[in-house]
């Protein structure tokens, strides 16, 4: 629900610091919405400011496969840019869609209001295997929690004490996988 007067500093204050710690060939998975404004495109002429230290490589698009609220086209998916430092990560599977089909997750009281899939996070972080995963707005610690039952290393960051909590929590819990 991000507005563009706020995506726009956010994208220029984070985007330097995050290109300054990523290792050549490294990427970003960066959550953009599924519309209901102009933010996709807005997103996406930022992003094209970082060239050619940053370049968007591809757009992938996660179908919620639930339709969400509105009023006219309603929204089913959300897109993720994959921003890359050089030439990215080599994926591990050829076929990879950039489609990732999987539930929307549907907050419950007093956890993060815009929560992300195990599902697709876990999808990404298979197709692009690295040492170290970072979330530097890791709300309620889906990205933490599937790098964990990856074997990743991993750091977090998140600003709000109530969500730190949260992922602790989820990361104490046994994994059975």
């Amino acid at each position: 629900n991000d507005k563009v007067e706020d995506l726009v500093p956010l994208i220029q204050n984070t985007i330097p610091q995050l290109i300054r710690i990523l290792e050549d060939n490294g990427e970003i998975y960066w959550f953009c919405g599924g519309g209901g404004s102009p933010i996709l495109a807005w997103a996406w002429l930022e992003f094209k400011k970082f060239e050619p230290e940053l370049r968007v490589k591809n757009l992938l698009v996660w179908d919620k496969q639930f339709v969400g609220l509105g009023w006219d086209w309603r929204f089913q998916y959300e897109t993720i840019f994959q921003l890359v430092k050089g030439k990215g990560i080599e994926n591990t599977d050829k076929s990879a869609s950039n489609v990732i089909r999987a539930k929307k997750v549907i907050p419950q009281e007093g956890e993060h209001p815009t929560p992300k899939s195990i599902e697709v996070i876990s999808e990404i972080l298979t197709r692009k295997p690295s040492k170290l995963v970072l979330d530097p707005f890791s709300g309620g610690g889906t990205t933490a929690l599937a790098a964990k039952m990856l074997w990743r290393d991993f750091i977090g960051i998140e600003i709000e004490p109530k969500y730190v909590e949260i992922a602790r929590n989820r990361l104490k819990q046994d994994l059975l996988f």
